[in-house]
């Protein structure tokens, strides 16, 4: 997140509808006032008043950005928002998975989620395989603890963040094992459907949950992976750690790698 000047954000404000810039819902809106340019940010202090919301244009809509509480009728089948390319829904209240239950038909050109912080998300919707030209995935800290199969459908994937880490991306300019030597996780990663490794535009992956069945298999499709730059497992054990080394080693382009190491397995 960024602040804006408030000076340039004045200016932005009030440069003319034809640059089609980006439009604020604020406060008390009448029908009459609603234009929108490409660009659309829902404030926390509107009135979420339907019927200003249905009188507005949003064929050309390109983002979708919300603050405070949701509202179901903010994506439904009465709104046109077939050319939206970003949804951000980090620092909205109250979302659940039915308002995302048809995610993929409603917004089908959609390059950028973020459900980061969304604890009322517990899993990714059937609709989801429908977002082919999805690009980035946040879902860190929601509760969702498996990813779907239809995310293998997803090619253009080059961002998947997911999974609680309190531990950050080390910036260190090299890659790096960051093992928990008391045992106890500090993550909470997420489990990856079987067919992970056929993602070969990903740059970044993680935090994904290796220690359960299966696990050790995922871990070796990550050898496909050859794209990565970033990567977050948890879960890594006697077990699975020699199919660590042997997937990661030819990795030349991988610059920051998590690891936690679960000694008592």
């Amino acid at each position: 997140m960024c602040q804006v000047n408030g000076f340039f954000h004045e200016y932005i404000m009030s440069r003319p509808m034809e640059d089609n810039l980006f439009f604020s819902l604020e406060g008390h809106c009448s029908l009459n006032s609603q234009v929108v340019g490409q660009h659309l940010t829902i404030r926390n202090s509107w009135d979420r008043d339907i019927n200003v919301f249905e009188s507005i244009d949003f064929s050309s809509l390109r983002s979708l950005t919300v603050f405070g509480e949701w509202r179901p009728f903010f994506i439904s089948t009465n709104i046109n928002m077939r050319l939206v390319r970003v949804l951000d829904l980090e620092d909205t209240s109250n979302v659940t998975d039915d308002d995302l239950k048809d995610i993929g038909k409603l917004l089908p050109r959609l390059k950028f989620l973020s459900l980061r912080g969304r604890r009322g998300i517990t899993h990714l919707p059937k609709s989801l395989s429908c977002l082919r030209q999805l690009q980035t995935l946040d879902v860190r800290h929601t509760s969702i603890t498996a990813l779907p199969q239809a995310i293998i459908k997803l090619q253009k994937l080059q961002y998947i963040r997911a999974g609680t880490s309190k531990q950050p991306w080390n910036e260190g300019g090299r890659v790096t094992s960051l093992p928990t030597l008391d045992g106890q996780l500090n993550s909470r990663g997420v489990e990856v459907p079987a067919g992970i490794g056929k993602l070969r535009a990903l740059h970044t992956l993680g935090v994904v949950n290796v220690s359960g069945v299966g696990g050790k298999a995922i871990v070796m499709e990550l050898k496909t992976l050859s794209q990565l730059r970033r990567l977050g497992l948890c879960g890594i054990n006697r077990e699975n750690l020699k199919e660590l080394c042997s997937a990661i080693s030819g990795h030349s382009h991988l610059e920051y790698l998590s690891v936690e190491v679960d000694k008592d397995k």
